[in-house]
């Protein structure tokens, strides 16, 4: 039984040992990038390397980096109150001139 276990770990890895390390350090890479959706600098920090490090990996081992969260611009909500009177300035007047 003990050959049939190691049979099936050796058909798992890479031919290569090169082969190997790249792919175990992909997938470490991608787990830390996934944690942090994306946050290159915050998985570079969980992963003990510096920014600039893990952007060469990833260029290095053909990882594009992933941005999983999308910002959508919604309207906010409608301005019920009265008009913001912040401006000193009547509407129609001309602009003030700059201080000197």
């Amino acid at each position: 039984m003990r050959g049939s276990m190691q049979e099936q770990r050796a058909r798992s890895l890479p031919s290569e040992p090169e082969g190997a390390l790249e792919a175990y350090e992909r997938r470490l890479i991608e787990s830390a990038l996934a944690a942090t959706h994306g946050n290159q600098r915050r998985a570079a920090q969980a992963l003990g390397l510096l920014p600039t490090t893990l952007h060469e990996k990833l260029k290095r081992l053909g990882c594009a980096p992933r941005r999983t969260r999308t910002k959508t611009l919604s309207p906010g909500p409608a301005r019920t109150g009265p008009p913001d009177r912040s401006s000193s300035a009547s509407p129609g007047a001309p602009p003030a001139a700059p201080h000197r």
